[in-house]
């Protein structure tokens, strides 16, 4: 008996789980449409290192920096960079780059 209701049960839950071709809200747009306009078509996907390479390094005076990701809340921990070797050092949580500006 419990058997036949876990199956019953099983397609019930199937039944009611199958995707559906309606919309629910008006404000709803769908999937297809909302991933399209998010960049202009045949514009090919950037990987997230490509768009953190984007990002100018950040040029400081001192020998440290801190990174929080700049996003209060939403950021990463804070880390301490040492930026004593030359050329650009990147945070381990963001890949932010900062390189220490020479006063020559």
């Amino acid at each position: 008996m419990l058997r036949s209701v876990f199956v019953h049960s099983g397609a019930a839950v199937a039944r009611r789980c199958a995707p559906r071709a309606v919309t629910f809200a008006s404000s709803t747009t769908p999937a297809e449409e909302s991933q399209r306009a998010a960049r202009p078509a045949g514009e090919p996907i950037a990987s997230a290192m490509e768009l953190i390479a984007r990002v100018p390094v950040t040029k400081v005076k001192g020998r440290n920096v801190h990174c929080d990701g700049g996003g209060g809340a939403l950021g990463h921990p804070r880390v301490f960079i040492c930026l004593e070797k030359p050329g650009p050092h990147s945070c381990e949580y963001c890949g932010l780059r900062f390189e220490q500006e020479h006063h020559h």
